[in-house]
């Protein structure tokens, strides 16, 4: 099997040339500096050498010098493959120590496995000439190989001393303020922010420990311990930063423990966000007491009007018994004149006697749609409907009255409730398309936004869409709805028991071409 051997001192490069070597079928050996490689080529000759330039100990410059001058190893293929040394004279001076191929990271995979193929299969038969060339040709090479050195230590100053540049100004400009500290907690370098948010001089910083800004001295500071193991994924704490007037601050502290035991912090004030923070908090608070205190006082208000309602309702059902029976002994009398104003004085009484009776019976039931208490459950809508409908529409009705029932989902709320609900619709639309010769109803139910609507629909005097709001208002009676029987408290009452269920109803309607009330329950309500 075909030998590589892979020279790199970054742990990383050397992996991902193993799997791609690997994954040709080749058999790989890693090395991490040229000394290393070295000794492991003249235990065992590799067919083919990868290596970086810039390593520790040995160079692979001179591992390929040291490589071709070895008579059993100078026909190995030898393939720089670098990201430091990336110049044409860096590329002359690796091809002048005897390289086969130099080629700059990163290369396409399939590039590099291409030209790794070509110099294998163009691999020179084995010889024992020793290399040619003296002394002078030696230092001639040493002396080029110094240069390039030189020349790439010089540009690594020269991009050190830039990266120190950009670093010294984002420090200083930085609004967030910084501070760098040795192991022990004392300053070593704060930019102008870390003044600004401490009240300190920079001079009163610098040497001091950490703690006169972030707690009582003495022991680790807040710095240290929030400072996780190097190479530890930062982490961010609140604290409370004493300045050097004595005002607390609340600042976010985020610390970086670095290889050499050093903290560098990042303190950010956050003063103003925990004060706008508490703030709100307080005003929430308040807002809930408010809330819960207007609600004790309406439920207390509610409470009052349906006991009000309720004792109303029934304390008038008394005198309106009185007065119809005696409107019926009345009748009596006058029972044998049809035609005289008695009796029609006493129709109209009695008349008015059971409208007034049907206004009570209507204040109690919403008395008691808002008191009942919830008992929920499963409800079979279309059932329920066929029931109410079948308990509404007379005999004689029948006829003229075309029901169209469309799919009705099962329901969950107070089935008594809900009854009283269909039974209000169902009623409403036949009474107010009662006159004409043939009507047309329809039950059923439809999605909208994900909940699903019940609606009784019909074809009867309708009503303008700018009343849709008002007709489920007590007493509400809208114009063309007087000359039909009613209290107007039964779509209040629809309301009040769609709400207790945690549901909407609404009326839609076109006048001359009827109404559709639709309504929703929420599911588990109660």
């Amino acid at each position: 099997m075909t030998r590589v051997l892979v020279v790199d001192d970054e742990s990383q490069n050397r992996y991902l040339l193993e799997v791609l070597l690997g994954g040709e079928g080749l058999e790989v050996e890693s090395a991490s500096n040229g000394r290393e490689a070295l000794a492991a080529a003249r235990r065992r000759a590799p067919d083919l050498v990868i290596s970086d330039i810039l390593m520790p100990e040995m160079d692979g410059f001179l591992l390929c010098r040291a490589l071709k001058g070895d008579a059993s190893l100078r026909n190995v293929p030898f393939v720089f493959y670098t990201a430091t040394y990336t110049e044409v004279e860096d590329e002359r001076v690796a091809l002048e120590a005897g390289g086969d191929l130099f080629l700059r990271k990163p290369t396409e995979p399939d590039t590099l496995l291409a030209a790794i193929r070509r110099l294998l299969e163009e691999r020179a038969p084995a010889s024992d000439d020793a290399r040619t060339g003296g002394l002078a040709e030696e230092v001639a090479f040493l002396a080029r190989h110094d240069k390039a050195l030189a020349r790439k230590l010089e540009k690594k100053h020269h991009e050190l001393q830039e990266s120190e540049a950009r670093y010294r100004s984002y420090f200083r400009s930085s609004p967030v303020a910084i501070l760098v500290t040795d192991d022990a907690g004392r300053v070593l370098d704060a930019n102008p922010a870390a003044s600004l948010l401490s009240g300190y001089d920079p001079v009163e910083l610098l040497g001091a420990n950490a703690s006169i800004l972030l707690g009582e001295g003495g022991g680790d500071t807040p710095l240290r311990l929030a400072a996780g193991a190097p190479s530890a994924p930062s982490r961010t704490t609140e604290w409370r930063l004493r300045r050097k007037d004595g005002t607390p601050r609340h600042v976010s502290l985020t610390a970086i423990r670095l290889e050499d035991g050093r903290v560098l912090a990042f303190c950010e004030d956050d003063t103003e966000r925990v004060r706008a923070q508490d703030a709100v908090l307080k005003a929430n608070a308040e807002l809930e007491t408010r809330v819960r205190e207007r609600t004790a006082q309406l439920e207390h208000l509610n409470a009052e009007l349906e006991a009000f309602t309720s004792s109303v309702s029934h304390d008038l059902r008394a005198p309106l018994r009185a007065l119809d029976g005696y409107a019926a002994m009345l009748e009596e009398e006058v029972e044998d004149r049809p035609e005289s104003d008695c009796r029609r004085h006493v129709d109209a009484i009695r008349r008015n006697v059971r409208r007034m009776s049907e206004l009570v019976e209507s204040l109690l039931t919403l008395s008691r749609a808002g008191r009942q208490p919830l008992r929920t459950g499963p409800i079979d809508m279309e059932r329920l409907a066929r029931s109410v409908l079948d308990e509404l529409l007379v005999p004689e009705e029948r006829e003229k009255t075309e029901v169209v029932f469309r799919p009705l989902p099962a329901a969950v709320g107070d089935e008594s409730l809900v009854r009283q609900v269909l039974a209000n619709l169902v009623g409403n639309a036949l009474k107010f398309s009662a006159r004409k010769e043939r009507r047309r109803l329809e039950i059923g139910a439809r999605n909208e936004g994900g909940r699903t609507c019940w609606f009784v629909s019909d074809d009867g005097i309708g009503f303008e869409p700018a009343h849709a709001e008002k007709i489920f208002r007590i007493f509400e009676r809208l114009p063309g709805a007087e000359e039909f029987e009613g209290t107007g408290v039964g779509l209040a009452v629809v309301r009040r028991i769609v709400e207790r269920h945690g549901g909407v109803v609404r009326a839609e309607g076109t006048p001359g071409k009827g109404a559709t009330i639709s309504f929703s329950l929420e599911e588990g309500a109660g």
